[in-house]
């Protein structure tokens, strides 16, 4: 007979002493998950779910973030049934109404198989957000996946016929495009056309008017050289603008002296001189005196007063005194006398 072990012989082996197992370190969760996150961001998928998973364990905080990035790193690393167990936390958890996570967990999920599930996912991002153009790509990429299993025909073009009849078709959208590119190409070209001509005929225009109003300056400049000195003509060399300008600019006139009252003539000068009008000289006395009225009695200005006829002469002296004024003679009586 075989004799047994001599270890089993001698008894079960004593456990060790505590001494012998090293105590575990105590794991540092912020710094882990610090590490992580760098690791992460360095695209070190392997250092990053270590470091993630040590701050996991060690209740480090801010542990969505945490779960979420370890699972971005097991989707790197194709580990998708580790990552659908990530992003399912994350979404059971905090991060339920996160469009991204919900995303990120439908598309962990197609990779697994899971169609419908992930359908369901995409299915509450677009409830949310009906227009995320992410969700309905995924949308269209499960639907596929799911009539693919079905059996169904995922080809879009194969009910539309052969192979010749979509090249026709794709054919005949390019060349409509190409002509409706061609129209708008023609359009906008005669649109610039017409804008230069616009532009062309306002400078012709501005040119036209400066050049109207450079004949009219041109054509007063030769009428000014024409007819300007015509004023300076006979007039020994006065010049009449300058003499205007002097006369505009002499002040206005004061008010005019008085003028003296008109001097009176006396009645026997001017009888005197009335007589010699009527060829009365005769009648006139010697040194220039007035004739006697009829009968004496001194001169007609040295009367006292009343009326001084004078028949041979026919003016009749009103008043008396010097400074009477005489009334005209009555007109002659029958036909003129002979010129002597």
């Amino acid at each position: 007979a075989r004799s047994p072990p001599a270890d089993s012989a001698a008894g079960p082996t004593p456990p060790k002493k505590e001494a012998d197992h090293p105590p575990r370190a105590e794991v540092d969760a912020d710094a882990s998950r610090a590490a992580g996150m760098a690791s992460a961001a360095a695209g070190d998928h392997e250092g990053a779910v270590r470091h993630l998973t040590a701050a996991l364990g060690a209740g480090c905080a801010g542990k969505l973030r945490a779960r979420a990035a370890r699972g971005d790193a097991h989707m790197a690393l194709q580990q998708y049934d580790e990552a659908v167990a990530d992003f399912g936390a994350c979404v059971a958890g905090d991060g339920g109404a996160d469009a991204g996570l919900l995303l990120k967990y439908a598309v962990a999920l197609r990779f697994t198989g899971a169609y419908q599930e992930a359908s369901q996912e995409v299915e509450r991002v677009l409830a949310a957000q009906p227009g995320h153009q992410q969700a309905l790509l995924e949308r269209r990429r499960l639907k596929q996946r799911i009539a693919h299993a079905n059996g169904e025909e995922v080809n879009p073009y194969a009910k539309r016929g052969g192979v010749v009849e979509i090249a026709q078709g794709i054919q005949a959208r390019a060349e409509r495009t190409m002509a409706d590119s061609r129209v708008r190409k023609e359009e906008r070209e005669e649109q610039k056309r017409r804008e230069r001509e616009l532009e062309e005929s306002f400078f012709r225009q501005l040119e036209d008017k400066r050049q109207e109003q450079r004949e009219e300056g041109e054509a007063r400049a030769a009428h000014n050289r024409q007819y300007g000195p015509v004023l300076d003509m006979g007039l020994d060399g006065i010049d009449v603008d300058s003499l205007l300008e002097q006369l505009k600019n002499l002040p206005s006139a004061g008010p005019k002296p008085p003028q003296p009252p008109p001097q009176e003539i006396p009645a026997s000068h001017a009888l005197a001189v009335s007589l010699a009008l009527h060829g009365k000289e005769h009648l006139l006395r010697e040194g220039g005196g007035a004739p006697a009225a009829e009968g004496g009695g001194g001169d007609a200005d040295e009367a006292g007063g009343g009326e001084v006829a004078v028949e041979d002469v026919g003016i009749e002296v009103v008043g008396g005194g010097a400074g009477e004024q005489l009334a005209p003679p009555p007109p002659p009586e029958g036909p003129p006398p002979p010129a002597p």
